[in-house]
């Protein structure tokens, strides 16, 4: 009597506890069988601690120096002095040069300059052509040299007409045209022009001009 009652006892015990087992395992909803991976919200870029690097090479080509070298300006009383020096020792006498023109020069620049001779000794215009870098050369008008002034003959000219004396004028057979340092100076009044100087090397009237003529002034070329 007694062993029949515990038997099914313990058989009740033994199914209550699968029972339990079971529902304790279908209320986990399965966790515990992985972990589920923490993923990140779409579109959302991931956080880096470095910055973007900071490029310097436009800041130091902006700021970079750019050193040129430039002539040296020469100015009106630096040509006044230099002439002064060249006329008084042997040509006119002590005396001044003065300049219709003041500041600084240009290159291929005429300028017309005179001298005072302390004396009354007459000394005509002198005409200056200022080259490139500070050299220069000069010739006398009228007087002093056979020589009309460039100044009286128009504009527009060609080389050869410089040969021929100025419009209404009367000179006499030796001193009816512009000498060669005149006929710079004209050029250098007129622009430099491509009609006076067809091979642009600088030198105007050079196939117009005696050779000897033209030689004498560019191998006496001065520099301030």
């Amino acid at each position: 009597m007694t062993r029949t009652t515990v038997l099914p006892l313990r058989r009740r015990l033994a199914a209550l506890t699968t029972v339990l087992l079971v529902a304790v395992a279908c209320s986990s909803g399965g966790t515990s069988a992985g972990t589920v991976p923490i993923t990140e919200p779409a579109g959302t870029a991931p956080a880096t601690s470095s910055s973007a690097p900071t490029s310097t090479s436009g800041t130091s080509s902006a700021t970079a120096a750019t050193s040129s070298t430039t002539a040296r300006k020469h100015t009106v009383v630096e040509l006044e002095q230099a002439l002064e020096a060249e006329i008084s020792p042997g040509i006119a006498g002590p005396g001044r040069a003065r300049c219709k023109a003041s500041g600084t020069l240009s290159d291929w620049q005429p300028v017309l300059c005179f001298y005072e001779p302390d004396t009354s000794a007459e000394f005509g215009g002198i005409h200056v052509s200022m080259l490139d870098n500070g050299r220069y050369n000069w010739g006398l008008g009228e007087c002093c040299a056979g020589s009309p002034w460039a100044e009286q003959y128009p504009k527009g000219l060609l080389c050869r007409d410089l040969l021929l004396p100025p419009p209404d004028s009367s000179f006499q057979p030796d001193s009816d045209h512009l000498t060669y340092a005149l006929a710079v100076y004209y050029w250098l009044s007129e622009g430099r022009p491509d009609r006076m100087d067809a091979d642009r090397n600088g030198r105007p009237c050079e196939t117009v001009y005696p050779a000897a003529e033209v030689d004498a002034f560019w191998s006496s070329v001065k520099t301030l």
